[in-house]
């Protein structure tokens, strides 16, 4: 993947729909970070009040978007521990690098390289404290 992950990320369905207001590309594009990426199906965990919300909460949204979101990119031989995000948070990553957890949420597939990023997709959203 040579693309741009901020890019690719801020297409994909259910964070684009969610809340078209909220882009990160802006913010993110120009460094490089590994990235906890919900697959779509992710979403659909989330009870429907808080989703309504994030609807309208452009900074609900962002503060959970960029906790998914850690500086540098980390291969999955290295990332496990606590990680520390964009958000300001701390991520737990545990596991190995073939059964990665983050927090609650499985790595459904990991280590992938774009343009400027290593993306984790993951089965839940993650919900920063």
């Amino acid at each position: 993947m040579s693309e741009n992950w901020a890019a690719a990320w801020s297409e994909t369905p259910a964070s684009a729909q969610l809340n078209p207001k909220v882009n990160l590309v802006s913010t993110l594009n120009g460094a490089e970070f590994t990235v906890f990426a919900p697959v779509d199906s992710a979403f659909a965990k989330i009870d429907a009040a808080t989703i309504e919300k994030l609807k309208t909460d452009d900074a609900l949204l962002t503060k959970i978007l960029t906790y998914h979101v850690v500086p540098g990119q980390i291969s999955p031989d290295k990332i496990v521990g606590d990680q520390k995000t964009v958000e300001t948070g701390t991520v737990k990553v545990t596991g190995t690098k073939d059964a990665l957890k983050v927090n609650d949420a499985n790595v459904i597939c990991g280590g992938v390289h774009t343009a400027n990023a290593t993306v984790y997709l993951i089965d839940s959203v993650l919900l920063p404290a």
